[in-house]
């Protein structure tokens, strides 16, 4: 997944001069040396070092620079010196890391709800009722393996209802269609992003990093929101009980069985006013 400091990096890119390279000779725990830099002294002063050949793009705040040297002194401390012939990424002081962080947040919260499948729960003889986790809600669709190992050739199950409680969600199926017991449930549900603070972080997944970057930078990006259940009766009772037939109705509000239909109209006899 695509970490908070790589967002970082390709929003600086963007928006400012962002300097990439590498160390030309070895550095200590709190100095970086590349004596091929032209900018005058004290250019990357409060600005932002992405560590790339040490911890994955996580980065450090310059304090100090020497043009003469080529040495960049930064804080906090790592834990490993710098070696010689390590790239590097390094900006100035005109965006703080703050601003980058927080722009990068409000664009998550532009983009909204992101789909996320799960695959954790079994299902049960004559189970009508599975717990979600606290962080599951909104369930949007659910599918049931046809097999007990990969592939699992999934395929969706249409006779279920989310029940939500105060502690946590119920995924309901319906008790005249449970199916086998012993295959895999797969949930697909729309999560919102929260907040990213430290450089490790992960975006969420699915989220293209270009797409982030445009949403900081000013494009259109604003996803469509997540969408929202209706409120609808349950098919199985929670003591294992039956609703009358016709009252379990899927998600696009169409009735999950059969329904006689509709009566024609009468049609007016010849003649008659």
């Amino acid at each position: 997944m695509t970490k908070l400091s790589e967002a970082m990096l390709e929003v600086a890119k963007i928006i400012t001069h962002v300097r990439t390279g590498t160390t030309t000779a070895y550095g200590t725990t709190t100095t970086m040396i590349d004596n091929t830099m032209t900018e005058p002294d004290d250019y990357w002063n409060g600005g932002y070092l992405w560590t790339m050949g040490l911890y994955d793009k996580e980065g450090v705040t310059p304090t100090d620079y020497v043009r003469s040297t080529g040495t960049v002194t930064f804080t906090p401390a790592l834990l490993t010196s710098w070696a010689s012939n390590m790239p590097y990424a390094i900006m100035g002081r005109e965006y703080t890391r703050s601003q980058l962080v927080t722009a990068i947040n409000q664009a998550l919260a532009d983009l909204g709800a992101y789909l996320v499948e799960i695959a954790y729960l079994t299902t049960v003889e004559n189970q009508c009722d599975y717990n979600l986790p606290v962080s599951v809600t909104d369930v949007i669709s659910v599918e049931i393996a046809q097999n007990t190992q990969e592939p699992y050739d999934y395929y969706e199950y249409y006779w279920w209802d989310e029940i939500h409680t105060t502690a946590y969600s119920i995924l309901r199926l319906d008790y005249d269609h449970l199916p086998m017991p012993g295959y895999k449930i797969r949930i697909a549900y729309k999560l919102r992003p929260s907040a990213l603070s430290v450089d490790y972080a992960s975006l969420p997944p699915g989220v293209p990093l270009t797409r982030t970057s445009r949403c900081v930078t000013g494009a259109p990006c604003r996803a469509r929101p997540a969408s929202t259940s209706p409120s609808r009766p349950s098919g199985c009772t929670a003591d294992g009980g039956r609703w009358p037939a016709g009252s379990f109705r899927r998600r696009n509000g169409r009735s999950r069985r059969s329904r006689s239909p509709r009566p024609a109209p009468a049609r007016a006899r010849p003649g008659a006013r």
